[in-house]
């Protein structure tokens, strides 16, 4: 597997769309069926670091978020990294720098997942620095602070929620 070394940046899809942004809390909240995306905390400082969270709909759309060429993994797909990795998949993948307190990782596999946080589906953010959630096709997957990586169903609730997202 040949994985993305930081979190998507990018406000355009494949093909040169724009994928909506700037988008308030009720906005936000509003973008049930389109594709949106977010900077944490709405401060563009935080892309370097962090990269940009997604909606579900701008992970889905056809026109692909990832560049040409590149996709958003599968949870088959996740799951072959983590098994990978083998012993505390978490702690491996996680950067040694930008998480709380004692919570970094080693990055031993150069991963360097990063505690980006989300936004909520009612579009307020939260966990920058604490939490790394990052999408699959039909799951998400969070790295926290106690280095774990499970996956979870993207259900009704997470769908509108914004999410990291690492190109496969």
């Amino acid at each position: 597997q040949c994985w993305f070394a930081e979190n998507l940046r990018t406000a355009v899809y494949a093909n040169g769309d724009p994928i909506p942004g700037d988008l308030d809390a009720a906005s936000w909240s509003a973008s049930t069926s389109e594709g949106a995306q977010a900077v944490q905390g709405n401060d563009d400082a935080n892309i370097a670091d962090y990269g940009r969270l997604y909606n579900s709909h701008a992970m889905l759309d056809e026109r692909n978020v990832c560049p040409t060429r590149w996709k958003v993994p599968s949870d088959a797909e996740w799951d072959a990294l983590v098994s990978n990795v083998g012993e505390n998949p978490g702690l491996k993948l996680k950067s040694s720098l930008f998480w709380n307190g004692t919570s970094s990782g080693t990055n031993e596999f150069d991963f360097d997942a990063r505690p980006g946080g989300y936004r909520f589906s009612s579009g307020s953010y939260y966990g920058t620095g604490g939490l790394g959630d990052y999408w699959s096709t039909t799951t998400w997957r969070q790295f926290n602070s106690s280095n774990e990586a499970p996956s979870n169903s993207i259900g009704t609730v997470y769908a509108e929620h914004g999410f990291s997202i690492r190109c496969l």
